[in-house]
């Protein structure tokens, strides 16, 4: 019983990660978003593959400009094997931005697939 507790711990706050994430990402928060990752970790995002610092101020600069950003995570699907665990977590990310004749509303939709560590009690990407 006791190990599924863990297990059960382990799972929300990698979940909680996901949250910290988004909203690192909605209010602009740097330092935030990169609370999120072990600063050695690598980020491969396809449009940036970098460290956690750069993908951070890529971010940042990227959303920066926009009139609002938000993101939701949906289903969120975490199997933890010890000190490590595996994410799919589902997103929907609303973006207003200034185009040619007023705002525009870009929607994005996707899933980050993530490896979490636990180091020194806790999780991170």
């Amino acid at each position: 019983m006791h190990e599924r507790i863990e297990t059960l711990l382990a799972k929300q706050e990698i979940y909680e990660l996901a949250c910290r994430y988004s909203r690192g990402l909605d209010r602009l928060d740097a330092e935030l978003l990169l609370s999120v990752f072990h600063l050695d970790g690598w980020c491969e995002y396809g449009f940036s593959n970098c460290s956690p610092k750069g993908y951070a101020t890529y971010c940042i600069t990227a959303l920066q400009d926009h009139e609002a950003n938000q993101h939701m995570i949906g289903n969120t699907l975490i199997e933890v094997e010890g000190d490590e665990a595996f994410g799919e977590v589902y997103f929907n990310a609303y973006h207003k931005v200034r185009g040619e004749s007023g705002f525009e509303e870009v929607v994005i939709a996707g899933r980050y697939l993530d490896r979490y560590e636990k180091r020194d009690g806790h999780w991170k990407m």
